[in-house]
């Protein structure tokens, strides 16, 4: 518990006055989630919601399993929540697995959740386990450096305090201090591809191969995502000097396929171009990604079709990538929806096709102008990761210097923001907080006064921006 607990720590993964939704299904990972969330709660104030989701798959099992979490909830007096799904209807009708189609439909639920009751993180019980066998299912379906990242601790709203542990050490600290939890008994058999790798590939490894195979899978994933970060930040600083365009086309310099760029680099930056064209890398291969590289050796004119209606053209400054379809509203706000950009402070960054001037000055107790796309804000007060990105649910603003709030959805309604273009407005937040609404409003919060001691100053340029 001691070495969870010191987990969420250090990746401050719980704050002071979070609302924590927690995902508990009645097994032994999501019931120890729930004691390490109540044992965090002794030292930290925040609140606790559980939700319970029924799949209507395992018929009295599964009403079994939902009473269970109704009861320890209730024992604990715990805010208690149990959302009914039809799993089966939804795989028939979109054509995917039971398995697919449940984990889509939780987390759905979560975020529904979250936006109704002002939840700010969602917690789930992933561990070293289900580390390892995502880096396995990766792998054997073809992956690059990100999928060998597995499961990452925090994304989002999305918390998963107890990454630091195996399946073993979590049973057995349950067993230990004599408490239930429920057995899903479709966990034993194949049926599904991860019960597979479980049973036959992880099993294996730790059985025959090497008893820490786990632990030692997590802690490569963990090397993986440092590097892949720093490949990250390397592919950005080269897309923002030698990418021009926006979200109808990119022209990639000639000077990105020098023989001095290396690969893997020249790679990760015509990914950043395909996620903006298209907000998508689905069906996007190596094979597509050495066929645009190839063209830099190619005569002028000649093109390559890619997938989602991607064609990649030589041209005499370098190679363009657009998109031949135009894009459906529903298209758009997918793509809209991948923005998660976190800015270097100072520093510049690209944003679906605009570029982010960040930089910091000293109060100088000047008149702040009143500009749409250049704002000044209160840094004194910034506390946690600044992070551009679109709405999600329980986003909110401080629209008064009482510290009133108003829901950001209610914000947008009131401005006459039609449905389909709110996915698509740029945000500046801290967590759930907004501390800017792009071309609109910044928070009362942040605010510029005359004590303030350092200002941030963001300005956008590019897109369809205008001062």
């Amino acid at each position: 518990m001691k070495q969870v607990l010191e987990f969420i720590r250090q990746q401050e993964l719980i704050k002071e006055g979070d609302h924590v939704v927690a995902g508990v299904s009645g097994g032994a990972d999501s019931v120890y989630l729930l004691f390490v969330l109540l044992a965090y709660q002794e030292e930290q104030k925040f609140k606790i919601s559980v939700i319970h989701v029924h799949h209507n798959l395992r018929g009295a099992e599964a009403d079994r399993d939902a009473q269970y979490v109704r009861e320890l909830c209730l024992e604990r007096s715990l805010p208690f929540t149990l959302i009914s799904v039809d799993v089966k209807e939804r795989a028939a009708r979109e054509k995917i697995s039971t398995e697919e189609a449940g984990r889509l439909a939780r987390y759905e639920v979560f975020e529904r959740f979250c936006e109704e009751q002002g939840g700010t993180k969602i917690a789930l019980a992933h561990h070293q386990n289900d580390l390892a066998e995502t880096m396995i299912y990766h792998l054997a379906r073809g992956t690059g450096m990100k999928g060998l990242t597995g499961i990452l601790p925090k994304r989002g709203k999305i918390i998963r305090p107890l990454l630091c542990m195996k399946r073993q050490e979590i049973e057995h600290y349950l067993n230990e201090n004599h408490i239930k939890y429920v057995t899903d008994s479709t966990n034993a058999q194949d049926e599904y591809t991860r019960n597979r790798i479980r049973h036959h590939v992880v099993e294996y490894l730790e059985e025959k191969v090497n008893t820490r195979a786990v632990e030692h899978m997590a802690k490569t994933a963990a090397e993986i995502g440092e590097v892949q970060d720093y490949l990250e930040k390397q592919a950005n600083e080269l897309y923002l000097r030698l990418v021009n365009g926006n979200g109808q086309g990119q022209l990639l310099s000639m000077e990105l396929f020098e023989p001095d760029v290396p690969g893997f680099l020249q790679n990760q930056v015509i990914r950043r171009c395909i996620l903006e064209l298209t907000g998508s890398l689905k069906d996007i291969t190596r094979v597509h990604l050495n066929q645009v590289r190839d063209l830099s050796g190619k005569t002028v004119g000649k093109t390559v079709d890619l997938p989602d209606g991607l064609t990649a053209k030589k041209q005499y400054a370098g190679i363009s990538l657009f998109c031949q379809k135009k894009r459906t509203v529903r298209e758009s706000a997918v793509k809209a929806e991948n923005i998660w950009v976190e800015p270097k402070i100072p520093g510049v960054c690209s944003v679906d096709g605009m570029q982010i001037f960040c930089s910091l000055e000293k109060n100088n107790r000047k008149i702040i102008p009143e500009k749409s796309y250049t704002k000044w804000l209160n840094y004194d007060k910034i506390k946690g990761t600044i992070v551009l990105r679109t709405r999600r649910p329980g986003d909110y603003l401080v629209i008064n210097q009482n510290g009133g709030r108003k829901k950001l959805k209610d914000y947008l309604i009131d401005q006459k923001i039609p449905r389909e273009e709110r996915d698509h407005v740029l945000l500046l937040c801290v967590e759930s907080e907004v501390l800017w609404v792009c071309g609109y409003r910044i928070s009362e919060a942040y605010k510029v006064y005359e004590d303030t001691e350092m200002i941030l100053k963001i300005q956008i340029q590019g897109g369809n921006v205008h001062e």
